[in-house]
């Protein structure tokens, strides 16, 4: 079995010129996932960054799974079902 590891939020984006750190990224096999959560929604420079930040996932075609308020509070059903996208096995 593969170890399965959290990394904290400092991570910088590889590849990226701007720098930008991920909330959080899991390391498995090869496979790299980065997880954000997004609050903040009523912040206009939050969702400016926000957007930046998903636009920069999208180039780089990066594993990204995205939460909201509501999925963190039922982290544990919703995070592994979000990873078998992934094929990273949670459980």
């Amino acid at each position: 079995m593969q170890d399965l590891g959290f990394k904290d939020k400092n991570l910088i984006i590889p590849f990226v010129l701007k720098i930008r750190a991920a909330n959080f990224f899991l390391l498995y096999q090869s496979n790299v996932v980065y997880i954000e959560f997004w609050g903040y929604d009523n912040d206009s420079k939050y969702l400016a960054r926000k957007e930046e930040k998903q636009a920069i996932y999208k180039k780089y075609n990066f594993n990204l799974i995205e939460l909201t308020d509501d999925e963190v509070l039922n982290l544990d059903d919703i995070l592994p079902r979000l990873l078998l996208k992934f094929v990273v096995q949670a459980y």
